[in-house]
């Protein structure tokens, strides 16, 4: 796809994502992209995911080559993203923390 195609494309900001994995025959892969208090789920074979991954490890590398190293702590599976933090604000939409 040209670059036109990727600048014009509608982008939504995914600041989180999970992963399952279905069990018995055929197992599915489910990856969930969160956006908010939205999610779009995904079902992969095991094979489709083993390529998506070996995508997004390229580009990375691709943008690692070029803008150096993306430093982040190692993965954790219980790390929240900040932006889904639910005590930051209370109902009644003021800021919860006191200073």
């Amino acid at each position: 796809m040209d670059e036109n195609f990727w600048r014009n494309v509608p982008k939504i900001f995914c600041d989180n994502a999970n992963m399952a994995v279905t069990g018995g025959v055929g197992n599915t892969f489910l990856l969930a992209l969160l956006s908010g208090g939205n999610a779009q789920t995904f079902a992969f074979t095991p094979e489709h995911i083993k390529r998506f991954a070996q995508l997004i490890n390229h580009h990375v590398k691709k943008y690692e080559d070029e803008h150096g190293v993306i430093g982040v702590e190692e993965w954790d599976p219980g790390t929240k993203s900040p932006f889904q933090i639910s005590d930051l604000k209370d109902s009644s939409g003021s800021n919860s923390k006191k200073k």
